[in-house]
């Protein structure tokens, strides 16, 4: 049935993108928007891991002078960047099953807070074109995001983290940033009770779906675990776009994005960033010409990234942390004896372009099986038939890891 209602919606935006493929003369350049990575152009995949923090934003180091350029309605919590560097080098959107390891130092105690979000640890990955490219040239940038709406950091800066300071970002540092992408990297699954007796309090009633957050919910059926294995996806698009036709789906974009019609103080949170939401019309990017004697100017556009996030239970790392409140102190003292200061995650990466009928379909049949949580308090036995399930959704697995992989701390 799912399936039934996923390739009648992937047909009809098939279509919609199809209908901005130029089909005139390719010479005609004040005619075509054109891809900012073409087959050719490499590129590389810089990674940050970011944890939400209680500083205040002006003592961060990341913070720079784009966040106070508009008022924002809804600003979004701070936080600190756990590693940020480039893991993949000399890529090709053609490229697949190329692997990486992350590996980075999670501090817990901000995981004792009552109400978390799948936001709170989270990652992000911006494309890095390899110099010569078109982006070489950029003159301007223009993004779907409301001016005031604050979006995701996704690149720590100065970057990599800990390099000296360098000024301010450029606008091509500015360009790429609009259309890096990030991921959550908790999720709430159910952990074994260690009160003798716990303290009652208002939970709402679980019916064992996907939630992301820890308000109302259970310590038992909502704790925080880490996500260990992601998948960074790339749209392998090349074609040529009707210039006209894209600025105009661009401007429209624009003018509905994150439902700012509809909602008076829309977040980031608002914004559906899905590929056959946005696709390639989300960011537009303005380009010099070295022969620039008629008065226009190149227009490219960038590719889509996105995450697999479909995860097996073997895929998730429990946060040892004790959040549930005891009947007494002392039962509490003792349910938290266990607990460590900080955890070591080993954040396994792949990446893979994929044709866009492929990526559509792996994208809606994601949202249809990520609905319910796993019981990560089963048998062995039955955490691996969970997991061998998501295995199946076509997800690389690590258990046939290229011996070439990296491993980056």
């Amino acid at each position: 049935l799912g399936i039934a209602f996923i390739i009648p919606k992937i047909v009809t935006n098939l279509a919609v993108q199809r209908a901005l493929y130029y089909t005139g003369d390719i010479h005609e350049d004040a005619k075509i928007a054109r891809p900012l990575i073409g087959s050719e152009q490499t590129f590389d995949l810089a990674v940050t891991v970011w944890l939400r923090t209680e500083e205040h934003e002006d003592d961060l180091n990341y913070a720079d002078e784009e966040m106070s350029e508009h008022p924002r309605f809804n600003p979004i919590p701070p936080a600190i960047p756990l590693y940020s560097d480039t893991v993949f080098r000399g890529l090709r959107l053609s490229d697949k099953n190329t692997y990486a390891t992350v590996n980075f130092t999670v501090p817990t105690a901000y995981f004792r807070k009552r109400i978390l979000t799948i936001h709170d640890l989270r990652g992000s990955v911006v494309l890095l074109p390899t110099s010569p490219s078109p982006l070489d040239e950029i003159i301007d940038f223009s993004t779907s995001i409301p001016g005031f709406i604050e979006p995701f950091p996704v690149r720590s800066w100065p970057f990599p983290l800990g390099s000296p300071h360098v000024g301010k970002k450029t606008l091509a540092d500015k360009a790429v940033e609009s259309f890096g992408a990030s991921v959550p990297l908790l999720e709430f699954h159910n952990i074994r009770e260690k009160c003798e007796e716990a303290k009652d309090g208002y939970y709402e009633e679980d019916d064992g779906s996907i939630s992301s957050t820890t308000e109302f919910k259970s310590p038992l059926t909502h704790h925080p675990y880490i996500v260990t294995r992601t998948q960074i996806r790339i749209v392998d698009e090349t074609a040529l776009f009707d210039k006209r036709a894209y600025l105009k789906k661009h401007r429209l974009l624009k003018h509905v994005s994150c439902n700012q019609q509809e909602m008076l103080f829309p977040s980031i949170h608002d914004c559906d960033r899905s590929y056959v939401n946005v696709g390639h019309v989300e960011i537009a990017i303005t380009l010099n010409r070295a022969d620039n004697e008629q008065g226009f100017y190149d227009v490219v556009y960038p590719p889509y990234i996105s995450f697999s996030r479909s995860v097996g239970p073997k895929d998730l790392l429990p946060i040892p942390v004790h959040r549930q409140v005891c009947s007494t102190t002392e039962d509490t003292m003792h349910a938290a004896a266990d607990d460590l200061e900080s955890v070591d995650v080993s954040w396994k990466l792949s990446f893979s372009g994929q044709s866009y009928p492929k990526f559509a379909f792996l994208e809606e049949m994601e949202k249809l099986n990520h609905q319910t949580r796993f019981d990560m308090q089963a048998s062995d036995h039955h955490l691996t038939l969970a997991h061998d399930t998501v295995e199946l959704t076509g997800k690389p697995s690590w258990k046939n890891n290229p011996s070439g992989s990296i491993s980056v701390d």
